[in-house]
């Protein structure tokens, strides 16, 4: 094999296990290791990886064996559920492992002592709770009437005034038109919902994570458009010159004008984060004030603390279809599956003190994702609507 190979190969794999190659790129790997001659040249290319990378220096070849094995076999059709178990060190998260859920498939999970488990087949119980399959959000009009979300396909789902408010074909809420009198609507999404999406008649688009409310104006007037929101949701807030846009919740204000960020006011969380990926905004509570920049996030308790290299990824993960874990605790990683699943954690023992790093899909079912605990030494199980933590 030449150096010329040897060099495409070696992107091609880095895209591969970083999981950003595309079905044309990973057909391309996976013919170039078909080849007769790649077994007695994989193990070379691995090793330049891992010298450009020091800390990949923790892999030998027992681990990359696997990965080239399964890249041959691999249907790109099965990525639509994937899990990706990395270290928390973020040189190494880089070369996050590819994996598909099911029999015969193995992880790779990493303690806060980066100690290595490797995860063989597991039985999950009989009893399943899928992730969730549709939205269970309500919308509660002006005049107090709750409209279900899944009561309609698509179509018109109430009228507030001169605001029709429409659920599009692909399960979006939009407020079309504009009122000179204020109504308010409030949006809940509950456990157990998939995210949902809205627009409001300025144009602007949140989505609500599960367990969490926005209440909203059916239609801005004045120099202000302002919203309160209780649990998650993540902003693209539409540009309108001369008004500002307002977020409050847990006593905390975000104002911008137009601009990307999340806000997680969840009340069993340790601080308010406000998280900005785009624009710029200002955060307040109390007179404690932070002005936030791209990539920052707003730590609030009794004051505004500004955080600098916030991993946004991690941030955006419940948006983009995932569970991501980055030195989480135990009891944060089991908030986040109990608001998805609507399930209650009871803990039955001492909390163990390991963090967790990793990222699984969202589609799973907890069955699956209790798979992964209970190989990574977490003895839990499911027992009804709760999941025990022994």
């Amino acid at each position: 094999m030449d150096k010329h190979t040897k060099e495409q190969i070696q992107i091609l794999l880095l895209q591969y296990i970083s999981g950003k190659a595309t079905v044309g790129e990973r057909e391309k790997l996976s013919a170039y290791l078909e080849q007769e001659e790649a077994d007695s040249d994989w193990q070379d290319i691995l090793e330049e990886i891992m010298a450009a990378e020091p800390a990949m220096n923790e892999y030998k070849e027992a681990d990359w064996q696997p990965i080239v094995e399964k890249i041959i076999k691999e249907n790109p059709e099965a990525e639509k559920k994937v899990v990706r178990i990395f270290p928390f060190w973020k040189r190494v998260a880089a070369a996050a492992i590819i994996i598909m859920l099911g029999a015969g498939s193995y992880f790779l999970l990493f303690n806060n002592k980066n100690e290595k488990q490797e995860i063989a087949k597991a039985t999950p119980p009989a009893e399943i709770i899928n992730a969730p399959k549709s939205t269970k959000a309500v919308i509660t009009l002006a005049d107090g009437r709750k409209v279900s979300l899944d009561s309609l396909t698509s179509g018109s789902l109430a009228k507030e005034g001169t605001v029709n408010v429409i659920k599009t074909s692909d399960g979006k809420i939009v407020y079309d038109g504009t009122s000179s009198s204020i109504q308010y609507n409030t949006l809940y999404n509950p456990r157990g919902s998939k995210v949902v999406s809205l627009t409001l008649n300025d144009g602007t688009t949140v989505w609500l994570n599960t367990e969490s409310s926005l209440r909203y104006p059916v239609s801005f007037s004045g120099e202000e458009r302002a919203v309160e929101i209780t649990g998650e949701a993540y902003f693209e807030v539409a540009k309108v010159p001369g008004k500002k846009f307002v977020v409050t919740g847990n006593g905390v204000s975000t104002e911008v004008m137009g601009t990307h960020f999340n806000v997680n006011t969840y009340n069993d969380e340790s601080s308010v984060k406000v998280t900005l990926l785009e624009g710029a905004v200002k955060v307040s509570k109390d007179g404690s004030v932070g002005l936030l920049k791209p990539g920052q996030q707003a730590q609030v308790s009794s004051a505004v603390k500004v955080v600098n290299g916030i991993d946004l990824e991690a941030v955006m993960a419940w948006k983009n279809g995932f569970f991501y874990f980055n030195n989480t605790s135990l009891q944060d990683l089991m908030k986040q599956l109990a608001r998805w699943y609507d399930v209650e954690v009871v803990y039955t023992g001492n909390v163990s003190a390991r963090e967790f790093g990793g990222e699984i899909s969202r589609e799973s079912t907890l069955q699956e994702v209790v798979k992964v605990l209970l190989e990574s030494n977490v003895k839990c199980k499911i027992a009804g609507k709760k999941l025990i933590v022994e």
